[in-house]
């Protein structure tokens, strides 16, 4: 029987059920989203039906945000799921959901991602055209594809959009927003081009194209050498990034991306723990999906993230509100431990 090493045995199970009611962000970890819910202490059991009905008391939301189920799903061992979009003022609150999990009991668990603030904006300032022109000529990132996709879309131009609520990078409100999906067929390339609907400004673009356009070779600390593994390539240098398993595998060195210029992840101290976790996290990924039918750590193909510290400190953990595992080196017993969980 082959037996696999696994970075930190259930990696992706074992992170769901880790959000527990009443945790709260820390102030050294503040980010725009959390992915806590505060449920109020009911003196019955809450069922599904009731649930659905009040939600949001159950939850002690008091600002007027609406829940909206989008999927219901059972699992093998008779525990049901919901799936909400979110919504506040009637303008989706992109990213944000609510995630409840009941059992024979009632509700037992939620979990998701919210804004941590309210939005200010509920209403644009500036027409859909005009925003996305202000952001042509701000956005020198940009402008050579919104140019192309202007060329090739004469009669569908300007593209439709969407207003939504979105994450703005540096800030913890929501930022309102138009969304536009825009494509280019030569080189072919869709977007999803996001611009602040108050002031013009070009917030982001995010590929909505799925690109495994790199496979790379290294050394794990406990596996021997790992062929394919897949990685991300970005101009000279290759990342360790996973854009084909669900909503994508990131690893980081301590705190940031793990990058070289070869794509082979040999040294010792600085790539062999880097891609052992990447190439663990895959195998991990790829044995919940084929076996359980389970996609990512939320059945929801979210992005898995993991940080690989060189801190010499015996543990690891997982974040709530940043949603990453952070594994530390610790010394030779600890990190067997981490890095050498088995599964047959």
């Amino acid at each position: 029987m082959k037996l696999y090493p696994w970075l930190c045995c259930l990696w992706g199970i074992l992170l769901s059920f880790n959000l527990s009611f009443g945790q709260a962000p820390t102030a050294k970890h503040k980010a725009s989203m959390a992915s806590v819910w505060k449920k109020t202490e009911a003196k019955t059991p809450i069922s599904k039906e009731e649930f659905q009905r009040n939600k949001l008391q159950h939850l002690q939301v008091e600002y007027p945000i609406t829940a909206t189920l989008k999927k219901e799903e059972t699992d093998i061992l008779g525990y049901t799921h919901q799936r909400y979009n979110l919504a506040y003022q009637g303008i989706p609150l992109e990213h944000a959901e609510l995630v409840a999990h009941f059992n024979s009991n009632g509700l037992y668990l939620v979990n998701g991602k919210k804004f941590n603030k309210l939005p200010t904006a509920t209403k644009a300032s500036i027409p859909s055209e005009k925003a996305l022109a202000l952001a042509l000529l701000e956005d020198t990132e940009q402008q050579a594809f919104l140019q192309r996709a202007k060329k090739e879309n004469k009669t569908a131009w300007p593209p439709k959009s969407e207003l939504v609520y979105t994450e703005e990078q540096g800030s913890e409100i929501p930022t309102l927003a138009y969304k536009y999906i825009i494509s280019t067929k030569t080189p072919h390339d869709i977007k999803a081009i996001y611009v602040d609907a108050q002031k013009g400004k070009f917030i982001k673009a995010i590929s909505l194209i799925i690109s495994c356009n790199a496979q790379g070779t290294g050394t794990t600390l406990y596996n021997g050498s790992q062929s394919n593994v897949y990685t991300n390539q970005s101009g000279s240098a290759y990342h360790l990034e996973d854009n084909c398993r669900g909503g994508g595998i990131q690893v980081k060195f301590d705190g940031a991306v793990s990058t070289t210029s070869d794509n082979s992840w040999t040294n010792p101290t600085t790539e062999s723990p880097a891609f052992s976790t990447h190439w663990a996290s895959q195998v991990t990924y790829d044995y919940f999906l084929n076996v359980h039918g389970r996609n990512s750590f939320d059945d929801a193909g979210a992005l898995m993230v993991a940080n690989v510290s060189s801190d010499l400190v015996d543990n690891a953990y997982w974040h709530p509100v940043d949603l990453e595992t952070t594994f530390f080196a610790g010394n030779t017993r600890a990190h067997n431990y981490f890095l050498r969980c088995r599964w047959s």
